[in-house]
């Protein structure tokens, strides 16, 4: 497939990927879905989630992410930065833009360090004291079948708790 800029692609949405289309939300599904997730970390007191990303079981926990950017077809790993207000961050493996990316735009690409990403991602919106939700941190009664023990990485979020040690981190 050939690739096109961004610019292209925003005028013409087929020609970033001529030969295969990939299926995506409107705008207003978007405002629907961040402002139902957005109002219920309010309820809850999360100022930010985070969600991971998933290295294995072909996307099984991606769900959180994929609802929240629509990001991560082709079992691509995608982690986001999510916060109750402001700019939502997704991390790609890739970076730049997603021909399924316009709910959050350009992605910052993965350097070597997923957890990392996030940091920064967490520190450039201004949560270095706030509550942190992360998705897959304990078990959920959507995920306690495959998951009893949660599926949130240990060592990333470790990272991102020594990056931020001022932060309170939840379960999202």
């Amino acid at each position: 497939l050939e690739m096109v800029s961004k610019a292209e692609a925003a005028r013409d949405p087929d020609a970033a990927f001529a030969d295969w289309q990939v299926p995506t939300f409107s705008m207003e599904e978007r405002e629907r879905r961040w402002g139902r997730v957005r109002e219920l970390m309010r309820r809850d007191g999360i100022d930010c989630i985070v969600g991971l990303n998933s290295t294995g079981t072909h996307n099984r926990n991606q769900a959180d992410v994929r609802y929240l950017t629509q990001i991560g077809n082709n079992c691509e790993e995608v982690a986001v930065c999510f916060p109750a207000d402001g700019k939502v961050t997704a991390i790609t493996n890739r970076g730049g833009y997603w021909p399924a990316g316009d709910w959050v735009g350009d992605t910052v690409r993965s350097q070597r360090s997923w957890a990392g990403c996030l940091s920064q991602a967490l520190k450039e919106a201004g949560m270095e004291r706030a509550t942190i939700g992360v998705c897959g941190l304990t078990t959920s009664s959507y995920s306690v079948v495959r998951q009893p023990d949660g599926y949130a990485g240990y060592t990333a979020v470790q990272r991102m708790k020594e990056a931020l040690p001022n932060a309170n981190f939840v379960t999202a």
